[in-house]
């Protein structure tokens, strides 16, 4: 049985790496954003979460957990949704959570990989290959064994949403 661990609180993203590395059977992390910024004092809002969504995010990533950021509460404002959904994924969120059935489309397009990013993807991961896993380029750039690791991410990603 996989668990899924809620942080909602100051203590809890002062905690995020332990809580992460706690256990083989979380699967999970949860921003609860909303309940943070109430302990905070702050506004609900990107300043006031920046650093408190790194931290997760890099706690997560170390753990090899998953990542939701909380859902946006301008539910009904898709445009909002979308935006919101770009700042978690490039914080390093691998996905978000929803209070209302038609944030989900946009979550899910979100976290996945475009057809462009999927092309890029295989591309690069294919120069690299072609080089007999040696420093390489593709398209101008410099194409090393770390860009290679997050484009195979990239289409694992892909083939686990292509199959469902």
């Amino acid at each position: 049985m996989q668990l899924c661990a809620f942080i909602e609180s100051p203590r809890g993203v002062h905690e995020a790496e332990r809580i992460a590395a706690s256990t083989p059977r979380l699967a999970l992390i949860v921003f609860g954003a909303v309940d943070f910024c109430a302990e905070m004092g702050i506004a609900l809002g990107d300043e006031g979460l920046a650093w408190a969504r790194g931290r997760l995010a890099c706690a997560a990533h170390a753990a090899g957990v998953g990542l939701l950021d909380a859902p946006c509460v301008e539910f009904r404002d898709i445009a909002e949704v979308e935006r919101q959904c770009a700042l978690g994924r490039r914080i390093g969120f691998t996905g978000k959570t929803a209070i209302h059935p038609t944030n989900v489309a946009s979550i899910n397009a979100a976290f996945s990989p475009s057809d462009q990013e999927v092309a890029l993807a295989r591309g690069i991961v294919a120069a690299f290959e072609a080089s007999s896993g040696g420093a390489t380029t593709w398209q101008g750039k410099l194409v090393e064994e770390p860009v290679v690791k997050r484009m195979q991410r990239v289409l694992a990603l892909h083939e686990r949403v292509s199959a469902r």
